[in-house]
């Protein structure tokens, strides 16, 4: 009697997303990189003037470290949000993000989407191909 072979289901795993310099303001997007200012017990949200402790009840996490040097494997992310903040410059709390992290924590294929919440900012989505950013049609 031959036995019937079955398929292994694939489980489609939920995309990594991280929001750079994140304050818990895109809803989808549960890891929030900051600098460590926001540890600081007066700090509350620029955008929703909520402490650390209400974004984290509402399923955030955050990753405290510099901008330079982001804790995150190369090619390990599969999409990058910047909101609202320039890239590749410095500001009174430090350098901003570097292009040239997100190219690197970014997977082959992944998408940096940066002012998500601003259309009148100009909202860009980019994707990794070939170690480069390209901008897709919006």
């Amino acid at each position: 009697m031959r036995q019937k072979t079955r398929k292994a289901k694939t489980v489609k795993k939920p995309p990594i997303r991280v929001n750079l310099a994140g304050e818990g303001e895109l809803p989808d997007v549960k890891i929030n990189q900051n600098l460590k200012h926001i540890l600081e017990p007066d700090w509350i949200s620029s955008r929703y003037g909520k402490s650390i402790t209400k974004i984290q009840e509402e399923g955030h996490q955050f990753v405290i470290s510099d901008n330079l040097h982001l804790p995150f494997r190369s090619n390990a992310i599969d999409e990058v949000y910047v909101a609202s903040i320039s890239l590749d410059s410095v500001t009174f709390l430090g350098p901003t993000p570097r292009t040239s992290e997100i190219l690197r924590i970014l997977k082959t294929g992944g998408l940096f989407i940066l002012n998500p919440l601003d259309p009148g900012a100009g909202r860009k989505v980019y994707r990794k191909v070939q170690g480069t950013l390209r901008r897709m049609q919006s």
